[in-house]
């Protein structure tokens, strides 16, 4: 007896035949994977299939599994911005260094041509003196600046030069100014005599100024400074001091007609005038009101007959 005969499937019928082997297949093999993995083994064909497939890809579907192991795939565009950036970075310091020795070498050349070279250098011929003309002695004070030549005037210790110059007899101050490039000017102040002190070891005469410094010596008093009879030498200095106080303190018209000064103390100044006429000026003490009363007195009338002229009480003068 002949089995019945089986329908020929259709289109639909194999294509749903298909999918629901691969799903019984699919499930089938996800129980088996599960009960290998509860039971911690994995059977090669499991293994087998998952080594197949490539790395980056995860057998369950969907999911894409992450990339493991160390990766040696380098930009080569960013290598060169490296490369490119290295080398700016060397140019700038490069620029940097030949700038600042730039810098330096212009720095060390003015320092030397301002303070070492020749150019500033102090030349005797662009030197100026003045004030020596009376009682300082101008070779003394070139002397002095001679041996500053050569120096340049920024290094040029005017303080020290004006100090040395102070030392000369006669100077009484001195001021120092540079004259650019290469000169500077010298303006004395000169000490002026106001007496005349005989000097008993040379027999000549001693020139005084108001601070009783010596500012020269002549073998003849001069005719236009009073001669003070008073040693210089000795203890007779506050003497001399208060006379020459008295004489720096009258106007020029008086000291002109004054030949003589004596004094034994500070208090008893007598002035000795052109006229043989004696002046009892006393102390040091208000020389501008002594010296306008002695002015009245002069004036009188009866001036000429008068031989002493007592001021040294200018509120009360006496004349005899």
């Amino acid at each position: 007896m002949k089995p019945p005969a089986r329908p020929i499937a259709g289109p639909g019928r194999l294509v749903r035949a298909a999918a629901g082997s691969r799903a019984a297949n699919r499930s089938g093999g996800e129980a088996v994977g599960a009960a290998n993995r509860a039971g911690g083994a994995e059977t090669p064909e499991r293994e087998a299939d998952e080594s197949a497939l490539p790395e980056a890809i995860d057998p369950t579907p969907g999911y894409i599994r992450p990339a493991t192991g160390p990766r040696s795939v380098v930009s080569t565009g960013l290598q060169a911005r490296i490369e490119e950036r290295a080398r700016i970075q060397s140019a700038r310091r490069r620029r940097r260094w030949w700038w600042a020795g730039a810098v330096c070498a212009i720095l060390a050349a003015v320092v030397w041509t301002i303070f070492f070279s020749p150019i500033f250098a102090l030349q005797p011929n662009r030197v100026t003196i003045k004030g020596t003309e009376q009682t300082v002695d101008r070779a003394s004070v070139e002397a002095l600046v001679a041996k500053r030549t050569g120096t340049p005037l920024p290094r040029l210790n005017t303080t020290a030069l004006r100090l040395a110059i102070k030392d000369v007899r006669g100077v009484q101050d001195v001021s120092i100014k540079r004259v650019w490039p290469r000169g500077i000017a010298i303006t004395i102040l000169a000490r002026e005599p106001v007496a005349a002190v005989k000097d008993s070891a040379s027999g000549g005469y001693v020139l005084l100024d108001a601070e009783a410094v010596q500012v020269g010596r002549v073998a003849k008093a001069p005719s236009d400074l009073p001669e003070i009879s008073i040693p210089v030498a000795g203890d007779n200095k506050v003497v001399l001091e208060s006379v020459l106080v008295v004489l720096a303190a009258i106007p020029q018209s008086l000291a002109s007609d004054i030949t003589t000064v004596r004094a034994t103390t500070q208090d008893d100044i007598t002035l000795v005038l052109d006229t043989k006429q004696q002046v009892v000026w006393g102390d040091s003490t208000n020389n501008v009101l002594k010296t306008k009363v002695l002015r009245v007195l002069r004036k009188d009338s009866g001036a000429a007959g008068v031989k002493v002229f007592d001021v040294s009480a200018p509120t009360a003068p006496i004349t005899s």
